[in-house]
C-alpha cells in the first residue's frame, strides 16, 4: 500500500505558499524511484544551480521540527539551522534529491508533519505542517550567507555508513553519492587523506 502521498503533497503545498517570496523553486520527479531525475541532471545545470544559491532546502522529511543533511551539510550549516529555526538535527543519512543536487552548497531536508509514510496509516498533521509553514515564512525573509559543503566531513560520514550498511539498496545509494564526492574532491585529495 502506498498511503496518501503525504510526503510529496505536504512539501509541494509549502512550495506553493512560498512561491512569491522571491526564492528559486525546483520540483523534480522520480525521487521515490531511485532519485532518477536529480541523479541524471546535466552537470552545467547543477553547476549553475550551486553557484547561484546559498544553500538548498527540501521539504520531504517525516516528523516534526527536524532536519537531515543527506550527506550534503557542514557543521557550520547544521548549527546555523538549529540556531535560527530551533529544529533538531536528525543526522546526515537520508537519500533524497539533495544527495545529487548539492555539489557545492549545503542542503537540508525539513520535516513537514507527515507520519507512517507509504503505509495505509499515513497521515499529515495539519498543525505541525502549518507550524513548519510559519517557521519557514519567517526564516526565508532574511539574507543568507553561502554555506559550502565540507566534502571531507561528508565523505567520512558516508564511509562510516557504508561500513555499517547491510541493506543493498541503501548501500547502492551511498556508493553513488560517494562516487559524486570523489569526483568533486578529486582522487588525489582522497588518496592523500588515506596515506
Amino acid at each position: 500500500m502506498t498511503g496518501i502521498g503525504g510526503d510529496d503533497r505536504a512539501g509541494i503545498a509549502l512550495l506553493w505558499l512560498f512561491k512569491d517570496l522571491g526564492h528559486s523553486i525546483l520540483v523534480v520527479s522520480s525521487e521515490e524511484k531511485g532519485i532518477r531525475c536529480s541523479r541524471n541532471m546535466p552537470q552545467e545545470f547543477l553547476d549553475r544551480l550551486n553557484d547561484k544559491h546559498q544553500f538548498f532546502i527540501e521539504f520531504d522529511k517525516p516528523g516534526e521540527q527536524e532536519f537531515k543533511t543527506c550527506f550534503s551539510g557542514s557543521f557550520e550549516f547544521e548549527n546555523f539551522l538549529q540556531t535560527n529555526l530551533g529544529y533538531k538535527y536528525a543526522g546526515p543519512s537520508s537519500f533524497t534529491d539533495l544527495c545529487f543536487l548539492c555539489q557545492k552548497v549545503c542542503g537540508a531536508n525539513i520535516s513537514v508533519g507527515y507520519f507512517d509514510l507509504h503505509t495505509k496509516n499515513e497521515t499529515v498533521n495539519f498543525k505541525i505542517w502549518y507550524q513548519t509553514y510559519l517557521d519557514f515564512k519567517k526564516f526565508l525573509n532574511q539574507t543568507f550567507q553561502k554555506f559550502t559543503i565540507n566534502y571531507q566531513e561528508n565523505l567520512d560520514l558516508l564511509e562510516e555508513n557504508i561500513a555499517k550498511c547491510n541493506e543493498s539498496n541503501l548501500l547502492n545509494h551511498m556508493q553513488a553519492i560517494k562516487s559524486v564526492y570523489v569526483k568533486l574532491i578529486g582522487e588525489t585529495e582522497i588518496n592523500k587523506k588515506h596515506e
